[in-house]
């Protein structure tokens, strides 16, 4: 028997239970649901389209115009095909460089990479720098180098770990003897200013056991002169293990110290340094090459004998050393060997500079003491009313050459005005007069009634005047004598 208890509502109220924002939540609830399937069929819906998106890409397209920007910076790239990938990565398929060859009539030479996988920083070039990660593989060896860039500063870096000596780019068609040996380097060069005159880094180089010519191919040297330039047919010869580190310092990289290797063959030295340039194809190079070859290879070789017994005096060392010496000068994109011992043109110019200067300072010396002579032998002026010099009791040997005379007090530009005194008279100015000569009394006669008695003139009668007639009064007698003031003038 099945019993069933109701028991009654114990709520205060009558009815049922009050929902307290019960219509508010209801509320949010509904709008959650709705904003969820927004999202779910917005993202959805933007998967798809990036998918579509990124499987319609024209990576054809893309590579061509990198090959395109390539060629207008002066490369010559081929890529296949181009592989693109979400998170920043973009990866290279069978890209070939050809360049050109170094000398005519060969033919162009070609760098083939499988594959260059490039990785792009996409958080730093949202902040306004760039960040580019490079690996490429090859048959043998890989290739690592980074690129940074910030709106003050640059930085590169690379790696190239065992590569073979004849893998190398323009290595192989340079010289076209065969090579054999393995390849490495390692470096890190900061910009500031994006300049490649005020770099810092160090780069390291790293052959390990060298092996140059087959003793039937032709060995061609680029910028040198002589056999080396017109081909030379070489043995084998072991270049041996060369290891060597060059620190940049404000756009100069320099050898820690000679690079030296030697072998049972032959012995290498190199020093030197590198000049950076912007762009980095005008950098230049000014090293020292120095090696000789044993008696055992010249014994095997007569042509490498030859080239040693006949060549240049300015290439030739002097003792203790033994061998040939060469300066590597020019630009990185054709640099000239010379002997040693050459003047490059800077230097030369240098030289003509110094030359000059040192003739004109000789020709002033000279000049100079001409005018110390000159003063030297000048007479001392005399004075024309003491007959004495105006240099006795001087010392010519403290003479300076300057003729310092004591400064006079200036002479006002016009007179002084005397000052009256109101109580004295003004004396009167004398009469403008002419010179009048005294009459000469003769013995024994007198003057009558004090008047003034000249001789008569040739011809002429005796003139009188009376001391009662105006002063100053004028006449002319008879035979043309002037009267004034009483005396009579001749003519």
């Amino acid at each position: 028997m099945k019993l069933t208890v109701k028991l009654p509502n114990f709520s205060m109220t009558r009815g049922k239970i009050p929902d307290v924002g019960g219509a508010n939540n209801a509320a949010r609830l509904k709008m959650r649901r709705r904003l969820r399937s927004i999202f779910l069929w917005g993202s959805l819906g933007v998967f798809f389209f990036v998918t579509f998106a990124w499987l319609s890409l024209p990576t054809r397209a893309i590579a061509w115009r990198i090959q395109h920007e390539a060629k207008k910076a002066g490369f010559v790239i081929t890529i296949d095909d181009i592989g693109l990938r979400p998170w920043g990565t973009v990866i290279l398929k069978d890209v070939a460089w050809t360049y050109s060859p170094s000398r005519p009539g060969e033919v162009p030479g070609k760098f083939f990479i499988p594959r260059v996988s490039i990785d792009i920083g996409l958080l730093s070039l949202l902040a306004g720098d760039l960040s580019v990660e490079l690996e490429a593989e090859l048959d043998e060896g890989v290739i690592r180098a980074e690129y940074e860039k910030s709106s003050d500063v640059s930085r590169y870096s690379f790696e190239i770990e065992d590569v073979p000596l004849y893998g190398l780019p323009k290595a192989q068609q340079s010289l076209n003897a065969p090579l054999r040996g393995i390849f490495a380097v390692k470096g890190e060069i900061e910009l500031p200013d994006h300049e490649f005159k005020k770099s810092t880094g160090f780069v390291e180089i790293t052959c390990a056991s060298c092996v140059v010519g087959d003793g039937e191919t032709k060995l061609f040297v680029p910028g040198s002169k002589g056999a080396l330039a017109n081909g030379l047919t070489i043995p084998e010869v072991d270049l041996g293990t060369l290891t060597g580190r060059m620190t940049i310092d404000k756009g100069v990289a320099k050898t820690d110290g000679p690079i030296v290797t030697e072998s049972d063959d032959v012995w290498v030295h190199i020093e030197g340094e590198i000049e950076l340039n912007d762009p980095f194809g005008k950098s230049r190079f000014d090293m020292l090459l120095k090696f000789n070859l044993s008696e055992q290879l010249q014994n095997r070789s007569e042509p490498m004998k030859l080239m040693i017994q006949t060549a240049s005096t300015k290439t030739k060392l002097e003792d203790p050393e033994h061998g040939l010496g060469f300066n590597l000068r020019g630009p990185l994109s054709a640099p000239r060997f010379y002997g040693h011992k050459t003047k490059s043109r800077r230097q030369s110019r240098a030289e003509k500079r110094d030359s000059y200067k040192k003739r004109a300072e000789k020709r002033r010396q000279r000049k100079n003491k001409k005018n110390s002579k000159k003063k030297k032998k000048k007479k001392p002026s005399k004075d024309a009313d003491s007959g004495k010099s105006k240099d006795d009791g001087k010392d010519d040997s403290k003479d300076d050459g300057l003729d310092v005379k004591p400064i006079e007090p200036a002479k006002p530009a016009l007179p002084i005005p005397a000052v009256e005194d109101p109580a004295e008279e003004p004396p009167e100015a004398p009469p403008a007069e002419e010179p009048v000569e005294e009459p000469v009394e003769e013995p024994g006669e007198e003057p009558t009634g004090g008047a003034a008695v000249e001789e008569p003139a040739a011809g002429g009668d005796e003139v009188i005047i009376d001391e009662g007639d105006d002063e100053g009064a004028q006449g002319q007698a008879d035979d043309g004598a002037v009267v004034t003031g009483g005396v009579a003038v001749e003519e």
